[in-house]
């Protein structure tokens, strides 16, 4: 067979994956939430088994961090940080200042059974892991890159930032440098030797499955169908 060939695959799970936006995150997400719901024995065995499946979203994450720090180049980061201002105007600072706004007028409790941390984390937020599982697949450099906006929201340092200005939490800065630390680093070596950024590249198709099934071990599935219906209700 000629090495420059792609095998023929026995089951094309990653294909099928891939017919779902977003589905190298999503699918494994499913799954790990029906583990953890349904088998949640499994988790516990120890060992490699429990620090990949269960414990292993936080490294992961990181290091996906840190990989797509060093995609961002000199000649990239003018447009990278321009995408990244626009997204952090219009998809957190403007619907966080809009959140805590109302914050300022109905308190911490919110209204219509919504409290307002609960509003401000669903409007102003976003999952970085989906973020990066698009645009590795959809995007360019400066999407990726774009990712930093996900990076200083996801903290969630905005969520916090505006719900401390309106005087209803605290602001934890130390959450908003943590955040940006491997990113930060990542382009600092991937400037210095293009040969690492060449290395990583392939690193967000190896890593969303499993910090994504790792995370989804954290959803317990009857909470959802418990929770979405009593907030329905509400």
């Amino acid at each position: 067979m000629d090495a420059g060939l792609t095998p023929r695959s026995t089951v094309p799970l990653y294909d099928w994956m891939n017919k779902i936006p977003g589905g190298l995150m999503l699918v494994p997400l499913v799954l790990g939430s029906v583990v953890g719901t349904f088998f949640p024995g499994f988790l516990e065995l120890g060992s490699f088994t429990t620090a990949l499946f269960k414990d292993s979203a936080l490294p992961l994450i990181a290091v996906l961090i840190f990989a797509t720090g060093m995609q961002i180049t000199a000649r990239t980061s003018g447009p990278v940080l321009a995408a990244t201002g626009t997204l952090l105007l219009t998809k957190s600072l403007i619907p966080a200042a809009l959140v805590a706004l109302a914050g300022s007028i109905f308190g911490i409790e919110g209204f219509l059974g919504v409290s307002i941390l609960a509003l401000m984390a669903t409007i102003d937020n976003s999952n970085g892991g989906l973020w990066l599982a698009f645009t590795g697949r959809y995007g360019d450099e400066r999407d990726r890159g774009a990712y930093m906006a996900s990076a200083i929201n996801d903290g969630p340092f905005i969520s916090m930032l505006f719900l401390g200005a309106s005087g209803l939490a605290d602001i934890p800065l130390t959450a908003f440098l943590a955040a940006l630390v491997p990113l930060v680093l990542g382009f600092v070596v991937g400037n210095l030797d293009p040969r690492w950024t060449e290395i990583m590249r392939p690193v967000p198709n190896i890593v969303i499955p499993f910090f994504a099934f790792a995370l989804g071990t954290g959803i317990n599935l009857r909470d959802v169908v418990t929770g979405g219906a009593s907030g329905i209700g509400a």
